[in-house]
This record gives structure tokens, sequence and C-alpha cells, in this order.
């Protein structure tokens, strides 16, 4: 499907967070899409999806983006896009306890984990908080309370379902 700044793919995209970054009553935009913009694997990242996209995400205020094509668990910090050097996202907050209060920027998840096998991460990247390989998993997304901080645990499916990371966004 083409993607392009001309193409309906991307007039839906921009109207739809255009539309929801704007209303009162959602409290959370979370994205969703196949090939890895960021990703820390050994399969290059789709660099015109992000040079396109990631931009646009900033504008709308995306909290979350859920992207897979590596069979891996990888989560950055909350990143903007750096026109300068689209490899190298600004890091907004790296908070070392997980908890971001009001990011600056989306959180990229990558939760390829259904599909498990040698695929292997390289040293991660500097905007990368955590990353897991050869695990099969899932994301685990929930809201609580009044505040509505969205919360998400990245559980081993095994015996013991562990939670492997963790993280806040309030």
């Amino acid at each position: 499907t083409d993607f392009d700044e001309d193409s309906e793919q991307y007039e839906f995209a921009k109207q739809d967070l255009e539309k929801y970054s704007k209303d009162p009553f959602i409290d959370w935009i979370i994205v969703y899409y196949h090939r890895h913009i960021y990703g820390s694997g050994s399969l290059e990242e789709d660099t015109d999806f992000k040079e396109i996209y990631h931009p646009l995400f900033d504008k709308y205020k995306v909290d979350l983006a859920l992207q897979g094509h590596l069979h891996v668990y990888e989560r950055t910090y909350p990143i903007t896009f750096n026109s300068d050097d689209d490899d190298e996202p600004i890091v907004q907050d790296n908070n070392p306890n997980n908890i971001f209060n009001n990011p600056k920027g989306p959180i990229f998840a990558t939760v390829g984990t259904g599909g498990a096998h040698d695929m292997t991460l390289s040293s991660l990247d500097d905007y990368a908080a955590k990353g897991i390989e050869g695990k099969f998993g899932i994301l685990d997304i929930e809201l609580e309370g009044d505040q509505k901080p969205l919360k998400a645990s990245f559980i081993e499916n095994g015996k013991k379902k562990e939670i492997m990371d963790e993280f806040k966004i309030v």
C-alpha cells in the first residue's frame, strides 16, 4: 500500500490523528503498524515510513506506537523525530524507573514475540530502554484509576508468566 504524503493512506492517518488529538474525551492515542521504524534487530528499519510518519506522530501527540516485524521485544524511551539525523531520534525522557509523566514523544514498542525464534538484537541503541530476544510473550496494556495512567507489562508466555518489562505513561 502506498503510504507517502500524497497517498490516501497518509491522508487517512493524518485526518484520524488530527481529529482524535483534539477530542477531549480521548485520553490515549496508540498507533499500530507492522514494519518497525526503530529497532536494534538484525533487519533494517523502514526509514521511508519513519521519515513520513514519526513527525506526524509527534505533531498529534501519539502516546504509544506498537510495531512488529522483528520477532523480539524492544521498547524505546519517549522519543521525538530528529530531522537532522533520522537514525538518532531525540530521547525526551530516560527515567530509569520507567514512569513517564506527560512525555514529549511516543514510546515505540516492538512486540513480535508471538513468533519468537532465533532473531537477535544487536547492542541496544541509545534510545532503547529494554530489549528481549528469544522469548514468546505479550504486551499487556491497561488503564488505571481516575488519573488514567497507561501501564504496560511485557509478560513471558511460559509457565511462570514472568513480567520482563514494565512501563507507565501518566
